[in-house]
């Protein structure tokens, strides 16, 4: 990736020596979408005929389209029959989302491909390039979701997505610019991959760490092995249950909150600041029944926790979470936070959650404390616990180190973007 950024400073500096400002392009101009291709709108097959689906032919929807620059894989896929139901578009479409709130989500299709009804696909033509138009749409997002309006389920038309006005330099021009951005896209790419490939690594490493099918010699005080119902675990580690180390927190917040910190909690990331993470409020006005998660303190969503719905507050001093949520506090002298955090985060727990969730008296769905304390789960000594959770530590903070280096990188081409695709900045061709 080295040559990459080497080759992104170089330019950088040469845009700068050799381009020529201007306050508006004399030779740009602005055409409908309607100009700058044919556009499609995609449909989806009727969802009862399952005689459409398993097949073959990649049929996309918006959640497909996830910073992804290029597009060429989905998790459906339809038969010749329910193809032939579809609006299928060749490669180098720009795809853009037009209904919903994902709407603006934009990205290239990699191969031949079909979309449901909610993505409009511009098939651009010769006088046009599909990465400077996807890196068009990209610039004007936020100018193009006010065009669709202000009612809960924003939607832009057809006709108002045909009609959009946008600027266009020659094609030449357009290839140059689009070519730079790519550059960016590409770093930007394999940042995003490294990232998944080292969560990859930290899964399957702490799916065999917390299994101790792989362990540090060290620690190693026993080769056998003892069955629990979800599995065996080293000889010389403890099964207990979570009420043993474990106390529910039932404080609430009174009617000063001031200094606290409302909270969500999501499936991958945990406990995390609710309004800068949903970027608007999703709790209530009303804060006096919240309960109090401070730091050190674990929170579940009582009726969703099998759905991994389990966080731990590592980061803030005085947090808020939904009355809707159970929070516990544990021993750390009997365990490590960081490793029961990982624990519960696997996939093996997620599924005895549900499991639990499933068996309790009530049937509701709902897991509360009384049953969850009942859970067991494996505890090496907690000198072996620290050294885990020191290792999963040390890899997170590579992944956070990563994401830091990503952000500055989007950043980058933020900027490339405001000159580029407004014509402050020249490139020669």
């Amino acid at each position: 990736m080295g040559i990459y950024i080497h080759r992104l400073t170089l330019l950088i500096m040469k845009l700068h020596k050799q381009s020529v400002l201007h306050d508006k392009p004399k030779h740009w101009k602005i055409f409908p979408l309607k100009e700058v291709g044919t556009i499609v709108t995609g449909t989806t097959p009727k969802t009862s005929v399952t005689e459409y689906y398993g097949g073959e032919h990649l049929f996309v929807t918006p959640g497909d389209l996830n910073e992804n620059r290029i597009v060429n894989n989905s998790e459906t896929k339809l038969t010749d029959s329910g193809y032939q139901q579809t609006r299928p578009i060749p490669p180098n479409s720009v795809l853009f989302t037009s209904i919903g709130s994902t709407i603006g989500k934009t990205s290239i299709a990699g191969c031949e491909l079909a979309t449901n009804q909610q993505i409009n696909a511009v098939i651009t033509n010769e006088n046009f390039n599909h990465d400077f138009l996807y890196n068009t749409l990209l610039f004007y997002k936020n100018y193009i979701k006010k065009l669709s309006g202000t009612q809960a389920v924003p939607i832009l038309n057809k006709s108002s997505f045909e009609n959009l006005r946008l600027p266009y330099p020659p094609l030449q021009e357009q290839i140059k610019i689009a070519s730079i951005l790519n550059l960016w896209d590409t770093v930007v790419s394999n940042i995003q991959e490294l990232i998944q490939a080292k969560k990859r690594y930290n899964k399957g490493l702490m799916q065999q760490l917390l299994t101790g099918k792989k362990r540090f010699p060290e620690n190693v005080k026993s080769e056998s092995t003892f069955e629990t119902r979800f599995g065996n675990y080293p000889k010389d580690w403890r099964y207990v249950r979570i009420g043993e180390f474990a106390k529910e927190m039932k404080v609430k917040n009174g009617e000063d909150d001031a200094g606290f910190t409302v909270l969500s909690c999501t499936k991958y990331d945990g406990l995390v600041d609710s309004l800068e993470y949903f970027d608007r409020q999703v709790f209530s006005d009303d804060l006096s029944g919240y309960k109090v998660v401070r730091k050190g303190y674990f929170a579940y969503a009582t009726n969703h926790i099998e759905e991994g719905s389990i966080g731990y507050n590592d980061w803030c001093d005085k947090g808020l979470i939904s009355p809707m949520y159970t929070v516990f506090q544990t021993d750390n002298e009997v365990v490590n936070d960081r490793y029961l955090f990982g624990l519960f985060k696997t996939e093996k727990y997620r599924h005895i959650f549900e499991v639990n969730t499933n068996g309790t008296v009530n049937r509701r769905g709902s897991l509360r404390w009384k049953e969850f304390s009942k859970i067991k789960v494996p505890l090496p000594p907690i000198e072996e616990q620290n050294r885990i959770a020191k290792l999963f530590d040390s890899i997170d903070n590579e992944v956070s180190l990563l994401k830091k280096e990503l952000s500055a990188f989007k950043n980058q081409k933020k900027g490339l973007m405001q000159q580029l695709l407004t014509g402050k900045v020249r490139v020669n061709i």
